[in-house]
């Protein structure tokens, strides 16, 4: 009888404790799950951001080489004042 106590509660204690631990993986697992889901969508949301940052930026260089090509115009149209 004592070598059943002294083999089988410390293997069973061995598999509760396999087991509570599983559980606490896998809530931990699904914590990180979603924190990481969260991260992603900043990140998205960000990028996207950043994006349209570009976005805005190409079209106002290109409305500043715009003007800028047009003054140029201008200037080789012009001129030089004689005295």
């Amino acid at each position: 009888m004592h070598d059943l106590y002294v083999i089988v509660v410390p293997c069973i204690m061995i598999v509760a404790g396999i087991l509570l631990n599983r559980s606490e993986v896998r809530e931990v697992g699904k914590q990180l799950d979603a924190k990481i889901d969260r991260l992603e969508a900043k990140i998205e949301a960000k990028i996207d951001r950043l994006r349209e940052d570009v976005r805005l930026f190409d079209r106002t260089i290109g409305q500043h080489d715009a003007r800028m090509d047009t003054l140029a115009s201008r200037l080789d149209n012009v001129e030089p004042h004689s005295k």
